[in-house]
């Protein structure tokens, strides 16, 4: 008898938590992106070189990509603290750590050290351990994302023969 009075309780527990998770979740992946997007608007010459040494992309696409994402993740970040366009803004924060993870194991294969650029040390080889951390924010994007459809109100169907209008 106790146990089935405390268990509604129990689940809208679960649900405020789930639901207040999601959104530290999503403020801080936010806070990270305008992070690196600030660094990256602080020496775009810096960061372009490094767009270069991971030799992704041509010179003309990558010199577009190094004026391009840094705005993009300003865009992006407004959006994830402010709560704005949540499942385009945590689709495309799933691209951006997509691409994140390419670039991290394309360093990987070229075994490139990058030069205090995103950590406060002087130099850091580029490792599994870093494309491992990406990957686990990849994971945890994902699982918001998926949240967010979940909990996507959809529209009621009408009842056959009643008008729109």
């Amino acid at each position: 008898m106790y146990q089935d009075k405390c268990f509604p309780k129990t689940i809208v527990c679960l649900k405020n938590l789930t639901k207040y998770l999601n959104i530290i979740i999503r403020v801080c992946l936010g806070i990270t992106i305008c992070c690196l997007a600030l660094a990256k608007l602080r020496q775009p010459y810096e960061f372009l070189s490094y767009i270069y040494q991971l030799e992704i992309t041509g010179p003309q696409l990558g010199m577009l990509g190094g004026m391009v994402l840094p705005w993009a993740e300003v865009v992006l970040s407004t959006c994830l603290i402010g709560g704005l366009f949540l499942h385009g803004a945590l689709f495309v924060c799933m691209l951006l750590y997509g691409i994140y993870i390419a670039c991290i194991a394309s360093a990987i294969c070229h075994k490139i050290v990058f030069h205090g650029y995103f950590w406060p040390v002087d130099s850091i080889h580029i490792g599994t351990p870093m494309l491992l951390l990406i990957i686990l924010i990849f994971m945890i994007t994902l699982l918001g994302y998926i949240y967010e459809i979940k909990t996507l109100k959809k529209p009621k169907p009408d009842v056959i023969g009643r008008s729109n209008s």
